[in-house]
């Protein structure tokens, strides 16, 4: 989050947004909206706090191998909503539903801020490939540069054949102007670079906004 409110400052913008898509029980999220009060304070880039879950846990997948049927099964992490809400701060909005149906109205007509960071903790390609609908939407709004963490791709389980992985390589393979790739570098100047979650760290490039 704080490399997304950097590439902001960096293009001239006072405001972003940050997303979560797979919320379940909502430490993530929580996690999210406490760290966006310290960037903000840090940064003076006001940061808006999203989390997108269907509500019911997972939902039903592909059938197939590539939404990993071996490891996930639908109604998989749900969510506990009245637990949850209470704990929400007016900067977090969270949108529940498909988000292949919720997305492109959202993108379109409610998004206020572009998206300078996205959590992907939905486990299966089909859900992963729906959520980085956010990135591609002709009416997206994203940084140049949008910071992303995909949870589920650095376990012995996961392979670029199925899952979060496969979701990359396909959005490479059909968007010729909005690329993502690994974090190149990310380990470098970091005082715990040794830690497992920087291995899941990539960067979507808009490479249309330079035209």
């Amino acid at each position: 989050m704080l490399r997304a409110a950097d590439e902001a400052l960096s293009s001239g913008v006072k405001e972003i947004s940050v997303a979560e898509f797979g919320v379940a029980g909502g430490a993530g999220l929580l996690c999210l909206q406490s760290y966006a009060e310290r960037v903000e304070a840090a940064t003076g880039v006001k940061i808006n706090v999203l989390g997108f879950d269907t509500g019911q846990g997972l939902p039903k997948g592909t059938g197939d191998y590539r939404d990993h049927p071996e490891i996930w099964s639908p109604g998989d992490f749900p969510m506990v909503w009245d637990e949850l809400r209470p704990l929400l701060r007016p900067r977090t909005e969270l949108v529940l539903g498909d988000v292949a149906e919720t997305l492109p109205d959202f993108v379109k007509n409610k998004l206020r801020a572009p998206i300078g960071f996205i959590s992907i903790d939905v486990d299966l390609f089909s859900s992963t490939r729906d959520a980085f609908l956010i990135l591609s939407l002709p009416e997206r709004k994203t940084l140049f540069r949008t910071v992303i963490y995909l949870d589920d791709t650095e376990t012995f389980l996961y392979h670029r054949f199925a899952g979060e992985l496969l979701a990359v390589e396909e959005f490479n393979r059909i968007n010729s102007g909005v690329k993502i790739d690994r974090w190149r570098g990310v380990r470098g100047g970091r005082p715990f670079a040794d830690a497992v979650w920087l291995d899941r760290m990539h960067v979507c490039y808009d490479l249309e906004a330079i035209d």
